[in-house]
């Protein structure tokens, strides 16, 4: 994924983990503190819905799992306004 974040080329790329409903750690830890969630470690409701949420802000099937081309949205909502 590649894009212009507020007047800067950036590229996201990588394989970055499929979280989901009932996953747990501290790849979730990171995935909450990019979303601006409680970070607990502990992929609930409150995850799962802000998931939704970028999802739908960027015209995505709003699944609530954070595959590998949400995170590309959540790491570029976290920098910035996407523009593309």
């Amino acid at each position: 994924m590649s894009g212009i974040y507020t007047g800067n080329t950036v590229s996201i790329c990588g394989d970055f983990p499929t979280l989901q409903y009932g996953s747990f750690g501290d790849e979730v830890k990171v995935l909450q503190a990019l979303l601006c969630v409680d970070v607990d470690g502990d992929f609930g409701t409150q995850t799962a819905n802000a998931v939704q949420a970028v999802q739908r802000q960027f015209n995505i099937p709003p699944s609530g799992v954070a595959d590998n081309e949400t995170w590309g949205y959540i790491i570029a909502k976290f920098f910035g306004e996407v523009i593309t």
